[in-house]
């Protein structure tokens, strides 16, 4: 079943004029790269096969996050504490590496500030394309008492 999904969202979403988002968690995952010592990432929390084959299918993929800053602290007798802190700007970074998978084929910048009021038609409905100007509500609100039925 997963492996027609993507093909059967790739027909579906011209036809209907809609943009089709899947949402996933991530977890750690250990990357043994030959080139060097082997390194911690996010990835996409699916079974390898269904993670390549929405990886390779998607042509958005996001990882939001806040920027990460190491604080040290004096502790007591002599030690140095290493801390991690938060900022509270989030952003949705779109171009891969090592530490998180992304991707965009939307030539959008980096990373991208994603306000706590978000916006979509501000902050990321500029780099997709806009539906078409005879698309109606009507169509839509049909499709879906067609699948409720």
């Amino acid at each position: 079943m997963v492996a027609g999904l993507p093909a059967r969202l790739r027909v579906a979403a011209p036809s209907r004029d809609m943009t089709i988002v899947l949402i996933a968690h991530s977890e750690i995952s250990t990357v043994n790269d030959p080139r060097v010592t082997s390194y911690t990432s996010y990835q996409l929390r699916l079974h390898k096969r269904a993670r390549a084959l929405v990886e390779d299918s998607a042509d958005l993929i996001g990882f939001l996050a806040t920027d990460v800053i190491i604080k040290s602290e004096q502790g007591g007798f002599g030690k140095t504490r290493a801390r991690a802190d938060g900022g509270s700007t989030r952003w949705l970074h779109v171009e891969g590496r090592p530490a998180f998978v992304a991707k965009n084929r939307y030539a959008m910048p980096e990373r991208i500030t994603i306000p706590q009021r978000f916006d979509y038609m501000s902050t990321l409905g500029k780099f997709f394309p806009q539906p078409h100007a005879g698309a109606t509500g009507a169509a839509a609100s049909e499709t879906m008492e067609q699948r409720n039925v």
